[in-house]
C-alpha cells in the first residue's frame, strides 16, 4: 500500500505537523502568563495561524481557557458577534468547561434580552448605544465574557485577522478597548493580523484607542535548515528517504516561506526520483498550481506597484537609484510610495539590508514573464 502524501498546503497545519517556532511561541506564552497583551503580524501563509494553534494547544494542556476567533472577512456587527460566539463555544464546550459554557451562554442570551448591564449608558466614540440594538448588545456581552465566566483558570483571548473588524465600523477597536481595559487579572489578549500596515495603524497611531496597548511579536522567515530538516523528517516518517541535497535545495528555494515549502514538498512526494531533476519538476508543478492566484495578485496591483515588484523579482538592489527609476519609468516619489505599499501589504520584506519578494513564487513567476510589467 502506497503511503499517502504527508504534505498539505491548502490549510494551516496542525501544531504537531508544523515547523516549530519555539522562540516566538515561548515569548507569546510568557506575555500571556504575565497578563500582558501581544500583537502578532505576519504575511498570509507565513505560519501565523499555525503558531497560534500550537500556543493554544500548549496552554490548554496546562489548564488554560483559550478563545481563538478568526475575524477574516467580517463585514457587519452580526458577523463579528457570530465569530466571537463560536470562538467562546469552541473554547469552553470541552471536558472540564462545559458547565461554564452553558452558564455563560445562558447569561449572554439573558443579558441581551434584558439589556446587558451598562449597555444603555455605554458609548463608542461618543455615540450612544441603545438597548434595542440586539447585535451590538450581544457583541458587548461576548466581549465581556471574561467577567461572566466563573472558572478558576487562566484565560487567553486571541483575535486573529483583527484588522478586518474595521470593515464593520471604524470605531470597533474602541468598542473592544472599552471591555479589555477592565480585564486585567481576568484575561490576557493577543491581537493577530496579516495586514501589517493596518495592524501598525491600529496600535501605533496616537488617535486610535489601542495605541501602545500591545507588545509586538514578529515572525521572521524560517531558515533554510529548519525547512530542510522538517521536509526530511516528514518524508522519513512516511517511509521515504529524501537525500540531504534535495532537502537543502528545497529549503533554500523556499526563501523562508513555510506554505510554499510545503507546496513544493507536496509535488516532490509525487516524483519517482527525489534528486535534482525531481525537485525541479516539483517546483514547476507547484508554480503551475499557484498560477491562478498569482495572476489575481498581479491584476490587483497598480502599474507602479507592478513595476517595483518586477524590478525586485529581477534582483534590483537599489530601487530608487536613477538607473532603476529610468528602467521602471517611474518618478522617485511614485516608486517609493509603491514600494511602501507593497511592504505594508506583505508582498515585499527586508532581508539583510535588501528588499525581496516575500513569496518566492512571485519572483519566479515574474521572471518567467506574466505578460510584461
Amino acid at each position: 500500500m502506497v503511503a499517502r502524501n504527508p504534505f498539505f498546503y491548502d490549510r494551516p497545519l496542525p501544531p504537531e505537523d508544523s515547523i516549530d517556532r519555539p522562540r516566538e511561541q515561548a515569548l507569546l506564552a510568557e506575555l500571556a502568563d504575565g497578563g500582558q497583551t501581544s500583537r502578532l503580524a505576519a504575511p498570509r501563509r507565513f505560519g501565523k495561524t499555525t503558531l497560534i494553534g500550537a500556543l493554544a494547544a500548549d496552554l490548554r494542556a496546562a489548564g488554560w481557557v483559550v478563545c481563538v476567533t478568526d475575524f477574516s472577512r467580517c463585514r457587519t456587527i452580526e458577523d463579528i458577534g457570530e465569530r466571537l460566539y463560536d470562538g467562546w463555544r469552541r473554547a469552553l464546550d470541552r471536558r472540564g468547561t462545559r458547565t461554564a459554557w452553558k452558564r455563560a451562554n445562558r447569561d449572554v442570551e439573558a443579558g441581551v434580552e434584558a439589556g446587558v448591564p451598562g449597555i444603555a449608558r455605554a458609548s463608542v466614540r461618543g455615540k450612544s448605544v441603545g438597548r434595542g440594538e440586539r447585535p451590538l448588545a450581544r457583541l458587548h456581552a461576548l466581549l465581556a465574557m471574561p467577567e461572566t465566566l466563573a472558572v478558576e483558570r487562566r484565560i487567553l483571548v486571541v483575535f486573529d485577522e483583527f484588522q478586518d473588524l474595521l470593515t464593520a465600523g471604524e470605531d470597533i477597536d474602541g468598542l473592544v478597548r472599552s471591555h479589555v481595559q477592565h480585564h486585567a487579572g481576568l484575561a490576557s489578549y493577543c491581537y493577530a493580523g496579516s495586514q501589517a500596515s493596518l495592524m501598525r495603524a491600529l496600535f501605533e497611531d496616537r488617535q486610535r484607542p489601542l495605541f501602545g496597548q500591545a507588545r509586538e511579536v514578529t515572525l521572521a522567515p524560517f531558515t533554510a535548515e529548519a525547512i530542510a530538516q522538517w521536509v526530511q523528517a516528514r518524508f522519513a516518517a512516511a517511509g521515504r528517504r529524501l537525500p540531504a541535497e534535495s532537502a537543502g535545495a528545497l529549503g533554500a528555494g523556499a526563501s523562508g516561506h513555510p506554505q510554499r515549502a510545503a507546496m513544493v514538498a507536496h509535488f516532490l512526494w509525487e516524483q519517482a526520483r527525489l534528486d535534482e531533476d525531481g525537485l525541479r519538476a516539483a517546483e514547476a508543478a507547484a508554480l503551475s498550481a499557484a498560477e491562478g492566484e498569482l495572476e489575481q495578485l498581479w491584476s490587483d496591483l497598480t502599474r507602479p506597484q507592478r513595476q517595483v515588484l518586477g524590478a525586485v523579482a529581477e534582483g534590483e538592489a537599489k530601487l530608487l537609484s536613477a538607473r532603476s527609476l529610468e528602467r521602471m519609468g517611474l518618478g522617485k516619489s511614485t516608486a517609493q510610495q509603491a514600494r511602501d505599499v507593497l511592504e505594508a501589504e506583505g508582498y515585499l520584506r527586508g532581508d539583510a539590508g535588501a528588499i525581496v519578494a516575500t513569496d518566492p513564487f512571485v519572483a519566479r513567476w515574474l521572471r518567467q514573464g506574466p505578460g510584461g510589467y
